[in-house]
């Protein structure tokens, strides 16, 4: 699976049959696969590191989260996510599956 003049960059489910996410990169921007890593069993995430055309070092990153994930795999997560954002700039994207989310107070009500 691919598009013409783009870079897939994938991570397929592991723990259940499809699903997984990806990000495509334009094949004119300098990428390669980030060393971000952690095992997190029920979540997936792919991460790109960028240089982009003003010469910004970024990395980019996709995650699918489902909605009855464990609270342990929700502080992977968050781990992964802090640390990540302390190394460089990043654009992280996915379905995070947190409909409850107050974005003033920046709360959650609940994780389901």
């Amino acid at each position: 699976m691919g598009i013409d003049g783009f870079t897939l960059f994938r991570q397929d489910r592991i723990s259940k049959k499809g699903g997984g996410v990806l990000i495509y990169i334009s094949e004119g921007l300098s990428c390669k696969a980030s060393n971000v890593s952690i095992i997190l069993y029920d979540i997936d995430t792919v991460w790109v590191d960028l240089n982009d055309q003003q010469g910004r070092k970024l990395i980019v990153g996709n995650v699918y989260r489902p909605p009855n994930v464990c609270s342990e795999q929700d502080e992977l997560l968050c781990k992964l996510i802090k640390e990540t954002c302390q190394a460089k700039e990043v654009i992280l994207m996915g379905d995070f599956n947190l409909p409850n989310i107050n974005w003033e107070n920046l709360e959650c009500s609940d994780r389901k």
